[in-house]
């Protein structure tokens, strides 16, 4: 019993080591499904996501800081299990003509506006 608890923890340690939050930098720009536009520090260190598949990493976060305003300039999957998308206070993210596979957490006063009339189906 003891051994499987062990292995269970160790399990769940392993999980969160692959789990990133990543951070929106610039102030405003049509790159919100761009990888290299997020960072693992607030202040635009760090690291990236993968290039290869970069939202679809298990339990990653992309925040978009207060005072960010990102638009879409393409369609942006973020598929990853367990994986999301948060607006802070005064951040915003605005759709374009493009739809989003996400699942989003905004804050209060975070914003995402649906800026497109014709949607297809998924």
């Amino acid at each position: 019993m003891r051994r499987l608890i062990c292995i269970f923890a160790l399990l769940i340690f392993l999980a969160t080591l692959s789990a990133t939050v990543y951070y929106s930098y610039a102030p405003s720009g049509n790159y919100v499904n761009y990888y290299n536009h997020w960072w693992t520090n607030r202040n635009g260190t760090g690291s990236h996501p993968p290039i290869i598949n970069p939202f679809g990493q298990n339990g990653d976060t992309f925040t978009v800081q207060n005072g960010h305003n990102m638009t879409a300039n393409a369609e942006w999957v973020v598929d990853g299990t367990g994986s999301k998308v948060v607006i802070e206070n005064g951040g915003k993210i605005t759709t374009g003509e493009y739809d989003h596979e996400i699942i989003l957490d905004i804050n209060d006063s975070g914003t995402y506006e649906v800026t497109n009339t014709t949607y297809g189906l998924l």
